[in-house]
């Protein structure tokens, strides 16, 4: 897997809700994460082979912190 530095931050519309809570983003920063479905788990922009990338999803920047942590880790686990 490429690890890109390719982080997408950006200041969210009025649809932009956080994939992993739910929260209305609109007017606050938010960063772009690319979801794998090999593993489904969510990495940075540019991380995730074309062929396995599900797209980009907005997340607030404590919720992508925290996502970007738990794919680390289970990367860990798997040896990927």
């Amino acid at each position: 897997m490429s690890r890109k530095s390719n982080t997408w931050y950006r200041v969210a519309t009025i649809d932009d809700r956080c994939q992993c809570c739910g929260r209305d983003l609109y007017g606050h920063a938010i960063r772009m994460l690319e979801l794998d479905q090999r593993i489904d788990a969510y990495h940075d922009l540019g991380g995730v082979p074309e062929n396995q990338s599900q797209g980009a999803f907005p997340f607030g920047l404590a919720c992508a912190k925290k996502k970007l942590k738990q794919a680390e880790k289970l990367l860990d686990e798997l040896k990927l």
